[in-house]
C-alpha cells in the first residue's frame, strides 16, 4: 500500500497532559495568564483567554450546542479559586457541598471539561 500525503504542522513541544479529571496548572500559560506564587490573579481578558476555555468545553455545551457565555465566567472562577498545586481537580470541585461551596455554573462547566 502506498499513501502520499503532506507534512501540515508539526509540534515544538508537549506539556503536562490531564489525567482523571485534572487540569494541569501549567495549561494556564497557554491562556497568558501569569500567576505569581501565592496570589490570585485576575485572568487575562484577551483573545488567548477565550480560546482557552473554548478549548477545555471543545467550544459546546453538554448537548452538543455552541458554549453558553458563562462558561467564561465559570472558567474564571475555577483558576482564580482553586490554583491549588500548581492543578485543578475538577472531581473534588464538582463533589463539593451545596450552597456557597458549589456553584451550578461551575458544575456545568466542570461536567463538560471532563
Amino acid at each position: 500500500m502506498f499513501v502520499a500525503g503532506f507534512i501540515l504542522d508539526t509540534l515544538e513541544h508537549i506539556e503536562a497532559v490531564s489525567q482523571v479529571g485534572t487540569i494541569p496548572g501549567e495549561w494556564l500559560e497557554y491562556a497568558k495568564w501569569e500567576q505569581r506564587d501565592g496570589e490570585k490573579n485576575a485572568p487575562p481578558d484577551h483573545e488567548a483567554w477565550e480560546t482557552f476555555w473554548r478549548t477545555l468545553v471543545a467550544d459546546r455545551d453538554q448537548d452538543g450546542r455552541n458554549a453558553p457565555a458563562y462558561f467564561e465566567r465559570a472558567c474564571r472562577m475555577v483558576f482564580i479559586s482553586e490554583p491549588q498545586n500548581n492543578k485543578i481537580d475538577t472531581n473534588i470541585l464538582m463533589n463539593r457541598g451545596s450552597g456557597k461551596e458549589r456553584s451550578e455554573v461551575v458544575t456545568r462547566f466542570l461536567d463538560r471539561v471532563q
